[in-house]
């Protein structure tokens, strides 16, 4: 029987080296499907495939076929594999085997983008460096920029790509865009990994340069302001000064604190901002006299305290964990300060006074926006009498950053 003068190659094509997960019932493990092809002989009937698997370092049978098209879909798990096709002729004969052909199949796995950070910036002040936070995120896959337009599709590389150190290998990935590569407009960060499954997410706003309006001035990108909120709890250890002889308890434990602050752009010494807080404390205890009659005099009053100060932040383990020193001061009041004396009624005292504020934290950024926070705080009270009070507020919360 005459053949057909083309013959096959030794090393065919083999379309899909990845494992690509198909849809499953629940319960169910997933399928994993690739497709083999090799060229097409017009006088062939039918094709047999072997494939065998490497089992540490010795070939196993792992597969064998029949096909009557020249591609073949098979689902095989990760590893290391070589296939072979015999091909019958219009006889149904055996009539020509091809040499092995070896492939490995790797595993598919579905990149999710999670966060990712700026979501605005201008040109001007260089290259954009994007943070990406998210699962399965493949420093070997194809990531790009593409532009949200119905103009039509414009993808960015980026220049380099980097992990940064002391995170797991796949979770958080830095992306470097040349200044020369980007342009004004709305793009969405794509990543896919090897095996075709992709993530998006969006936008990233790329805006104009800003000029001040001269002509060949130098031009600015808005400064890098953060904000933040914090509510927690906050109890009082009275430590020092004339406070004592009133209430002279280890700690107060009823208290609370708010606070709230404005950073300014990072850099690598850290970032300084402003922050202002309010404490509230309720203060009660029991005194008693020191010269006859001896009576037992409860004590209780508010105490109420404002502050503001300049923050200073430094951040570690790529920005989740920021360490925080606030000096300052403001006023505290005493609301509601009253001897319940039980021979004679003696009226409600209020006052206020300045005082000196200082306070360390550790924030945790547990999500993208949202922190805990463990502190301590120090306050110096100038009162008309003395020694000036001083006290501890440890306090423990959670907030959020935007």
């Amino acid at each position: 029987m005459a053949r057909s003068n083309r013959r096959l190659p030794g090393i065919f094509a083999f379309l899909c080296l990845l494992l690509v997960p198909l849809e499953s019932q629940e319960g169910l493990p997933r399928r994993l499907a690739q497709t083999l092809i090799w060229p097409e002989d017009e006088n062939a009937s039918r094709y047999e495939v072997t494939i065998e698997k490497n089992e540490g370092g010795a070939w196993q049978e792992a597969m064998r076929r029949t096909s009557e098209r020249a591609g073949l879909e098979v689902s095989l798990p990760p590893g290391n594999y070589r296939y072979r096709v015999m091909i019958y002729n219009l006889l149904h004969q055996p009539e020509y085997l091809t040499p092995w052909a070896t492939f490995t199949v790797i595993p598919a796995r579905q990149p999710e983008i999670r966060a990712f950070e700026p979501a605005f910036f201008t040109l001007g002040g260089g290259g954009l460096s994007l943070r990406i936070e998210g699962r399965n995120l493949d420093p070997q896959g194809e990531i790009f920029l593409i532009e949200d337009s119905p103009a039509g599709e414009r993808r960015i590389p980026p220049e380099s790509r980097s992990l940064p150190s002391g995170t797991a290998g796949t979770e958080e990935l830095i992306l470097f865009f040349s200044p020369g590569d980007l342009s004004p407009g709305s793009f969405w960060v794509v990543i896919r990994n090897p095996g075709g499954l992709e993530a998006g997410a969006g936008p990233v706003i790329i805006g104009p340069a800003v000029s001040l309006g001269a002509a060949g001035a130098r031009e600015k990108t808005p400064l890098d302001l953060g904000w933040e909120a914090g509510l927690g709890y906050e109890a009082l250890l009275p430590v020092y000064g004339f406070l004592l002889n009133y209430f002279n308890e280890a700690a107060y434990p009823l208290g609370a604190r708010l606070e709230g602050g404005l950073v300014l752009g990072k850099k690598p010494w850290g970032r300084l901002g402003i922050q202002a807080g309010i404490s509230g404390n309720r203060l009660e205890t029991v005194i008693t006299t020191a010269v006859p009659p001896v009576y037992s005099i409860p004590v209780s009053g508010n105490m109420i305290s404002l502050s503001f100060g300049l923050l200073y932040k430094k951040y570690f383990q790529n920005d989740r964990l920021s360490f925080n020193v606030r000096l300052g001061g403001g006023v505290t009041a005493f609301a509601n300060f009253l001897f319940h004396h039980p021979q004679m009624r003696i009226e409600k005292i209020s006052t206020w006074m300045f005082n000196a504020d200082a306070g360390l934290s550790l924030q945790y950024y547990f999500l993208k926006n949202y922190f805990a926070f463990i502190g301590l705080n120090g306050q110096c009270l100038f009162s008309a009498d003395k020694p000036y009070p001083v006290l501890l507020r440890p306090v423990i919360g959670a907030g959020v950053s935007f």
